[in-house]
């Protein structure tokens, strides 16, 4: 299998640096890289709710270097990791994220009661030298939906994991949970008059 190794360096005065390795050296050998920091982007915008653009408060904003395809397959977490940046939305939506990677990175905003948007954007400094980038973004009021996992002799699947999925112009909206000891599974936040995928 093909085994692929990465080493960053983060710092919160700087936009990550990442390094791509060839391979790791035999016992006794070592190799020497440099990591180039720089400035990162300034991410700005607002999080406000779909169709009456109301301002959201406390919404959360996790930014990480990131693919597509992660944020597709929901390969990546709902929860900060120790090197992303985290911000939350002032009583106005508002929110500014200082030292954002350049490059592709995966947004998820989060809000009690709304669905959740996990999306990709690409920070560009030819296209933006400034290194300011504005967006915003609009969550759904949450419904909610109940069901039972079960295998096909109606055996119940415990602690089964629960997605469900919804793609609007590359924007990602997901809902986890987990079933019981029982199959049974509640899932709230889903956009309401919607179509997810549950899988």
């Amino acid at each position: 299998k093909e085994v692929r190794y990465q080493i960053l360096a983060y710092h919160e005065e700087y936009a990550p640096a990442l390094q791509d390795l060839p391979g790791i050296p035999a016992s006794g050998d070592s190799s020497e890289y440099e990591l180039k920091m720089n400035d990162g982007f300034r991410l700005h915008g607002r999080v406000l709710v779909k169709g009456d653009e109301t301002p959201i408060e406390t919404a959360r904003i996790i930014v990480r270097k990131s693919n597509s395809m992660s944020v597709f397959m929901n390969a990546s977490s709902s929860e900060p990791g120790e090197f992303d940046l985290v911000q939350e939305t002032d009583s106005g939506g508002y929110f500014e994220i200082r030292n954002a990677p350049v490059g592709n990175i995966e947004i998820v905003v989060q809000a009690d009661g709304y669905a959740e948007i996990r999306t990709t954007d690409m920070l560009d400094k030819v296209a933006s030298p400034e290194l300011v980038k504005e967006r915003d973004f609009h969550l759904g009021a949450g419904g909610a939906i109940a069901g039972r996992v079960e295998l096909e002799d109606g055996t119940p699947v415990p602690e089964a994991r629960i997605v469900a999925v919804r793609t609007e112009n590359n924007q990602v909206s997901t809902i986890t949970g987990s079933a019981d000891a029982e199959g049974q599974f509640q899932l709230a936040g889903l956009m309401k008059d919607e179509t997810y995928f549950i899988r």
